[in-house]
């Protein structure tokens, strides 16, 4: 398990990939269609074992995998998951087939896990409230709307996320955001004929899409015949343009800086975890506790 730290006060980061899955003789870190059954910690044991083991060693009792697969930009609240996957020390993985969402709000203690090859994963955050997002090139760009026709009410998940603060009122300009762990420019290609015909009208529409002011996004590669998407500067200039602070949005740990984790779906899958850190009076008093559990009974002297 590899620890990142970041420039985000609120958060705890480990994530693992490919050779970590090899050196646990896992085949994959993928969770698409798993434990959403309580026998499914029987059935794939390893898997299970080394998920729980990175919860038992963050500290995390609950914590919240949403099915992510569609990349529909939707944000919803972590109790919204009904299906309890139990594993040992009273240590849940929450999760819910039937709620497809890319975000959720989770408490202090709490983690957010996520199995990903190039995705990147936000964190939104005010003094109060935090989401946390799983971030897909379909969940920050819409493709229907590239593609001429809006499928849905938000263009990115990152409209989605401050349209969830202002629900609570909380403006933009007093959010913060940082995306994690996204595919570098340099290994996402988009070109104008590719092998699958299915992706070429999309990926012709970029250029024009990402035109004017929307500089760095979707540049022209090399040979002509095709764009880089960009993730991070969407991400980035998503935000900005919807009112975040310009010092209140970043990027950190593009994949590009990371060999270890796998870089696109071709390479594998990687593992990753975000825990809210706990309030600080909460932990003050955990450890208080701890420390008592431990202090031997002293003798009362006077009887």
């Amino acid at each position: 398990m590899h620890r990142y730290n970041t420039k985000c006060p609120k958060i705890i980061v480990r994530a693992v990939g490919p050779r970590d899955a090899l050196a646990a003789h896992i085949i994959s870190w993928s969770l698409k269609d798993l434990f959403y059954s309580q026998d499914d910690v029987l059935r794939y044991p390893s898997l299970g074992d080394e998920v729980y083991q990175m919860l038992l060693n963050m500290g995390i009792r609950n914590a919240y995998a949403p099915s992510v697969a569609s990349m529909n930009a939707a944000v919803t609240e972590s109790s919204a998951l009904k299906t309890h996957i139990r594993f040992r020390s009273n240590i849940y993985l929450h999760r819910d087939r039937d709620v497809p969402v890319d975000g959720l709000f989770i408490q202090p203690g709490e983690g957010f896990v996520v199995s990903a090859a190039g995705c990147g994963v936000i964190v939104a955050w005010t003094d109060e409230d935090m989401v946390v997002a799983h971030a897909g090139r379909d969940s920050l760009i819409d493709r229907g709307a590239v593609l001429g026709t809006p499928s849905r009410k938000h263009f990115s998940i990152v409209n989605t996320i401050l349209d969830a603060f202002a629900r609570r009122g909380v403006s933009a300009h007093k959010v913060c955001m940082c995306m994690l762990f996204t595919i570098r420019k340099e290994s996402f290609e988009h070109l104008f004929t590719p092998e699958n015909a299915a992706y070429a009208e999309y990926n012709r529409n970029l250029p024009t899409f990402f035109g004017s002011g929307w500089e760095g996004c979707a540049d022209m590669n090399a040979n002509k015949n095709g764009v880089l998407l960009d993730l991070q500067e969407v991400f980035k200039q998503q935000a900005m343009r919807a009112g975040v602070l310009t010092e209140n949005v970043w990027t950190e740990h593009s994949l590009g800086d990371h060999p270890e984790m796998a870089q696109t779906a071709r390479d594998g899958r990687n593992l990753i975890v975000i825990k809210r850190r706990p309030s600080r009076v909460k932990a003050l008093v955990a450890r208080s506790m701890a420390t008592a559990w431990r202090r031997p009974i002293q003798p009362n002297l006077q009887e």
